[in-house]
């Protein structure tokens, strides 16, 4: 494992990890000797009405862990998403952020890749229907799928044949009528792929940031939004610097968020929300896991504010029981369950998350209706709306469109609102409740402002962690311990 780190350091930077030590700050979300400073563009006036347009949702998914050893959660948390949330989100495009398989043998004392496992993930993705849209789904490799592949070429990089991308990465350009949206999906695993448990940190070489940073400057010019996306967050990846000397921090003030997994949460409660604003004014956001947790998460971009959700699977338990896979030429995927009206509110937006630099924060001041997008698998009946505690007595009605329709989906609600009564300089609560004709109930609430400044996330440990350079800190020890004593 030390071997693996510092050679890996010196194939990143070209020298030594000792020479680095002084120069990297052990935490990321703090400013750094340089600073960055952006100036604060300039966005148009448009304003955020009552119409179906300027918005568009999709979903992000991570970790899912598909084994053919596991008897709970994994496989069976992914099944049933495909098979009951999905349909009913049923989002633009998905991305997955890494770990689609589990890659441990029964005891999860050694790994290695199954075709089992991979067959598993491809067969659902074929009776779920999302090979049949072009650039819908968009997966990354994570840790385990690199778990014993000694290279790309490898014929144990199984992911080049059953995976969906079947590439180092992605990037797939949205193109709308109002604006233009990048998401480029990165590919951080070993170049040599060792056995658990030694690749738990990602790293990205020269030659690779060269092309990010050409591929985020070009996307900068001419996109209202780009969004990075990789499996390991940045907090566990060891990035080196472009052949001009541009550091990941240099090249990330063009993107609005980072998106990853990897993480799981961690454990006892630690990792609840690995959510941070880095100091060159990008969000990263770590999703937690499909393998334990059941959790996946909406997204949707409303008249250019990104809003999110993270939702858990409305399951009897979880982790759930993952029963035995049916014959060949069966269904694979389980039968519907009962899916609970889930809420996204898009204006106002959480103002925990508000982007100053990227975001035309503005707009919510000079919006004339609270905007939401409530999805659920029955119709809707019910929606109130509360604003510090407080009914709202506006009549909130629907403007979305129907499902299956050829255009995207958009379950779009709305109601008027005059927002600069909350133009106080203080932080406000709105809260949701949908409920639908069978009875069942939704909920949503979110903190928000109107003045354009962001809220403090108050993440706690977990905002602290994600924001710790654990490779240095890890590289660091290593080459103390084994190298200085």
């Amino acid at each position: 494992a030390c071997n693996l780190y510092t050679e890996a350091y010196a194939d990143l930077y070209g020298y030594g990890i000792e020479n680095s030590l002084l120069d990297e700050p052990m935490l990321r979300n703090v400013d750094t000797k340089k600073g960055h400073v952006l100036d604060i563009p300039e966005f148009s006036d448009l304003v955020i009405d009552d119409k179906r347009d300027n918005i568009f949702q999709f979903v992000q998914i991570t970790d899912l862990h598909i084994s053919q050893f596991k008897k709970i959660g994994g496989t069976s948390h992914f099944l049933h998403f495909l098979g009951t949330a999905l349909p009913v989100v049923s989002p633009s495009f998905v991305l997955v952020t890494g770990d689609l398989t589990d890659g441990k043998d029964a005891d999860s004392l050694t790994s290695q890749q199954w075709v089992e496992e991979w067959t598993t993930y491809q067969t659902a993705l074929k009776e779920a229907g999302v090979l049949d849209r072009p650039y819908f789904w968009n997966d990354l490799r994570g840790n385990h799928d690199v778990f014993n592949v000694e290279s790309w070429e490898s014929k144990y990089n199984l992911y080049r044949e059953y995976g969906v991308g079947k590439k180092k990465g992605f990037h797939v350009t949205i193109e709308k009528t109002f604006g233009r949206y990048r998401f480029i999906g990165i590919d951080a695993c070993p170049k040599v792929g060792p056995a658990r448990p030694f690749n738990f940190f990602g790293y990205y070489d020269i030659d690779n940031m060269d092309r990010l940073s050409d591929q985020l400057s070009n996307a900068s010019k001419d996109s209202n939004h780009t969004f990075l996306l990789a499996h390991y967050p940045t907090a566990t990846t060891l990035f080196g610097k472009t052949s001009k000397g541009e550091t990941f921090d240099d090249i990330s003030k063009h993107i609005s968020v980072y998106m990853c997994g990897h993480l799981h949460k961690l454990a006892m409660g630690l990792g609840e929300k690995l959510q941070t604003y880095q100091p060159t004014h990008f969000l990263e956001l770590e999703l937690g896991d499909m393998k334990v947790n059941a959790i996946y998460r909406i997204l949707a971009i409303d008249h250019d504010l990104i809003s999110f959700t993270d939702v858990t699977l409305p399951l009897q338990e979880i982790p759930l029981q993952t029963p035995p896979l049916p014959a060949k030429g069966k269904s694979i995927l389980p039968e519907k369950i009962d899916y609970l009206p889930t809420i996204l509110i898009t204006n106002p937006k959480d103002s925990r998350f508000l982007m100053k630099y990227h975001e035309p924060v503005n707009r919510i001041r000079e919006s004339t209706h609270i905007r939401l997008l409530i999805f659920s698998d029955h119709e809707v009946n019910t929606v109130e709306i509360f604003l510090d505690g407080k009914r709202h007595e506006e009549k909130v009605i629907y403007q979305g469109n129907l499902r299956n329709q050829s255009e995207d989906y958009i379950p779009l609600w709305v109601s008027s609102w005059d927002p600069k009564r909350f133009d106080d300089g203080k932080e406000h609560r709105i809260t949701v409740r949908a409920r639908d004709m069978l009875g069942h109930v939704g909920e949503n609430k979110i903190m928000f402002r109107v003045d354009g400044k962001r809220s403090d996330m108050r993440g706690g440990i977990s905002e602290f962690l994600i924001g710790l350079n654990w490779a240095l800190v890890v590289c660091t020890e290593v080459y103390f311990y084994f190298v200085v004593d």
